[in-house]
């Protein structure tokens, strides 16, 4: 009779030769999967909304990009995301846009983030 030890040892190995396999995987669905969730909200937008909006999460991931490499993003108390939506939702409202939709803006940063992972290449890509 397997030992328990052994058998747990068996099955954390297991564990880490499929999560190899099974994380870029998700990575790659996740991303589609923000990149269209972006695209469906934008159908329905005026332009220059949409033009303010990703303008503000380019900007705000920018910003929370620059954070992270200067070591300074502590300062802020949060992740790079919640940095990131912040920015963003501060942009548009000096913009001019009192009613920020937060579930658009969520779509416009993830969108940015899945489909540069060269620029906002992340330690810490917690989403939400």
């Amino acid at each position: 009779m397997l030992g328990l030890e052994t058998v747990m040892q068996s099955l954390l190995d297991f564990l880490a030769e499929t999560l190899v396999i099974v994380v870029p995987v998700l990575i790659s669905v996740f991303g589609t999967l923000a990149l269209r969730l972006w695209a469906n909200f934008q159908r329905g937008l005026p332009e220059n909304y949409r033009s303010a909006l990703y303008e503000a999460a380019e900007l705000g991931a920018d910003f929370a990009e620059v954070l992270d490499l200067q070591g300074r993003l502590g300062e802020y108390g949060h992740t790079k995301f919640h940095v990131a939506m912040d920015t963003a939702e501060a942009f548009l409202q000096a913009q001019g846009y009192r009613s920020v939709s937060l579930d658009l803006l969520e779509a416009a940063i993830e969108s940015i983030l899945f489909s540069n992972p060269e620029t906002y290449h992340s330690s810490e890509r917690e989403v939400g």
